[in-house]
């Protein structure tokens, strides 16, 4: 796992800022879907990778790429990641890209909110305690706004590469720290 520096986090108190929030949320969900198409190669660097934007401490976030670490072992297994991570924030994403991820994405959104009546308690809890101790808005107000958002999010704001360069961290950022989690001998 890498983890990237770590960040102020806010909770989206305005519909602008949960957009923002949103188009961040598709960069890291593109960058994932080609980090998952890398361990579907002949000889993949590593059996199973993500990226995504992970909340760490309370008012805090951070950046993280992580692989499974296969036959290859964790250099091949790294380079590929922070490659991948470094291509995306240069290069951006294809439009095909953002909207197979919009679509996917509205997909999981709309199945939640369809499902509402079906999350287990802890759930509603665990939202309740974050509005509480972060603000923000609730999620009565995030789920259905969602899928609505997604549609209007733009090449220029997730897929270009200035979207992407905004949205992704630079892969050798000053600060970036590398956790290995290592099975036992």
């Amino acid at each position: 796992t890498i983890r990237y520096p770590f960040m102020q986090r806010t909770e989206s108190k305005t519909v602008g800022e949960y957009r923002k929030e949103i188009v961040e949320q598709l960069s890291a969900a593109m960058l994932s879907q080609r980090i998952a198409e890398l361990s579907q190669q002949s000889n993949p660097p590593f059996l199973q990778g993500y990226s995504s934007m992970a909340k760490a401490v309370h008012g805090y976030r951070s950046f993280v790429s992580s692989a499974v670490v296969g036959k290859a072992g964790a250099l091949p297994a790294i380079r590929a990641v922070v490659e991948e991570g470094e291509r995306a924030r240069q290069l951006g994403f294809s439009a095909a890209e953002l909207e197979r991820t919009k679509r996917s994405m509205a997909r999981y959104v709309e199945t939640l909110y369809n499902e509402r009546d079906k999350t287990e308690s802890a759930v509603h809890v665990a939202e309740y305690t974050r509005h509480f101790l972060d603000g923000g808005l609730p999620r009565a107000t995030r789920v259905p706004g969602s899928a609505a958002m997604m549609p209007a999010a733009s090449w220029h704001e997730a897929g270009h590469n200035r979207g992407a360069a905004r949205a992704l961290p630079h892969c050798c950022a000053a600060g970036a720290r590398l956790h290995a989690v290592m099975p036992p001998a």
